[in-house]
C-alpha cells in the first residue's frame, strides 16, 4: 500500500469520523434530533431517478482513479446530510417538499437555493473539524502511525512540517470561506423568515429526458469567454456565489441558475450566454460545469448503465483530477453527461 493511498484513506476515516452535526437554522424551535437530510429530495427527485430504489452517487473513498467513485447508492443514503434538526427541515422547505416547482415561483426558487447553500455550508463546517482533527493527530504519533505514517517513515519530521504548513494554510481558506458562508445564510434565513425573495434572480433551461440532478453553490471562475468572473486568489475580494439546481420535473430536466440581485453585473451576461446557446451546445457546457464545479450530483442508473465503460472510466478520472487541477475552460469537450 503506497503512501499516497495511505494518506487517502487516513483522509476518509477522518472525514467520517469528524462530519459536522448540528442544526444550521439553531433558533429556540429546533427539535432534539438532528437527522439526515437529503440535499436533493428524496421523494420528488431521487425517486423519479432511482432504479430499485437506487442512483448513482459518489463513493467518498480511495479508489483505482482516485477519491472519488460513483456507483450505484440507495436514494434514501444519497445526498444525506447532519445539517438540520427534523423540525426546521421539515418546516423550511414544504415549499419544495409538498409541490412540483413551478416556473416563476420566486419562494420555491428561493428554497431550492437555499438548501444548496446549506449543504456547501454544511460540507465546509465539516471540513473544518477533519482539518482541526488531522493537525492535532500529527502531534500524537502513536495516533498518526495508525493512518499513513510513523517516526519510523524515512524524513518523517520533514513530512509532518510540510502537511502542518499545508494543513494550516488549508484552514486558512475554510476560514475564510466560512466567513463569506455564513453571511450568505443569516442573510438567506432572515429573507426566509420575512417571505422576502425579491433578492435573488433565478433564469430557467429545460432539458428533455430525466438524467441528472444536482444542488450547489459554486463559485464560478471564467465565463464563456475566459473573462474572469470570480478570482479565487485574491482574498481582499469577496467571492459571489452561483446557485445550480437541476432536477426532473414532468419528462424534462429543469436547470434552474441563480443569483443575488446585486452580481448581476457578473452573472447575467454569463447565464444568459448559456441560455441563448443552442441546446446541442448547452448540454455540454452545463457538463463541465458539472465536472469542474460540483460534487453534489446524481446520476439516473438508466443513463448510467448506457455510458460506456471508457466514458465512465474518463468520467471519474476528470472528477479526481480536478480536486487538483481544474481545467476551467467551459468549451472544452469533456464527457457529455445527459449523454
Amino acid at each position: 500500500m503506497d503512501e499516497e493511498y495511505k494518506l487517502k484513506n487516513a483522509l476518509n476515516n477522518i472525514n467520517k469520523r469528524t462530519q459536522y452535526k448540528g442544526c444550521l437554522w439553531d433558533d429556540e424551535n429546533c427539535s432534539e434530533k438532528i437527522i439526515k437530510a437529503h440535499s436533493i429530495q428524496n421523494n420528488r427527485i431521487l425517486s423519479k431517478l432511482a432504479d430499485k430504489g437506487e442512483v448513482i452517487y459518489f463513493e467518498n473513498s480511495p479508489s483505482e482513479y482516485g477519491f472519488y467513485k460513483l456507483k450505484r447508492t440507495g436514494r434514501k443514503i444519497a445526498t444525506v446530510f447532519s445539517g438540520f434538526c427534523g423540525y426546521h427541515d421539515r418546516e423550511i422547505f414544504k415549499p419544495i417538499e409538498l409541490k412540483d416547482y413551478s416556473f416563476g415561483d420566486k419562494e420555491q426558487e428561493y428554497i431550492f437555493a437555499y438548501r444548496a447553500l446549506a449543504k456547501e455550508l454544511h460540507a465546509k463546517l465539516s471540513a473544518k473539524n477533519a482539518s482541526e482533527k488531522m493537525i492535532e493527530e500529527m502531534d500524537n504519533p502513536k495516533l498518526f502511525k495508525d493512518l499513513f505514517i510513523s517516526p519510523q517513515t524515512p524524513n518523517y519530521e520533514e513530512k509532518i512540517k510540510y502537511l502542518k504548513e499545508l494543513y494550516n494554510l488549508y484552514m486558512h481558506g475554510i476560514d475564510m470561506a466560512l466567513y463569506e458562508m455564513t453571511i450568505f445564510h443569516e442573510r438567506m434565513k432572515k429573507d426566509i423568515v420575512d417571505k422576502n425573495f425579491e433578492s435573488l434572480i433565478t433564469k430557467s433551461i429545460v432539458i428533455p429526458g430525466i438524467s441528472i440532478s444536482v444542488s450547489s453553490m459554486p463559485y464560478i471562475e471564467y465565463d464563456l469567454k475566459n473573462n474572469i468572473l470570480n478570482d479565487v486568489e485574491n482574498f481582499e475580494k469577496p467571492l459571489k456565489p452561483l446557485f445550480i439546481n437541476l432536477f426532473p420535473h414532468d419528462s424534462n430536466t429543469i436547470v434552474l441558475l441563480s443569483y443575488f440581485k446585486e452580481d448581476s453585473p457578473l452573472y447575467e451576461d454569463f447565464v444568459n450566454s448559456i441560455i441563448q446557446k443552442p441546446q446541442i451546445l448547452q448540454k455540454p457546457i452545463l457538463s463541465n460545469i458539472i465536472l469542474i464545479y460540483v460534487e453534489n450530483f446524481v446520476i439516473s442508473p438508466t443513463l448510467w448503465d448506457s455510458y460506456s465503460k471508457r466514458k465512465k472510466e474518463k468520467l471519474e478520472a476528470i472528477l479526481n483530477k480536478t480536486l487538483i487541477n481544474k481545467e476551467l475552460n467551459l468549451l472544452v469537450p469533456r464527457v457529455n453527461l445527459f449523454e
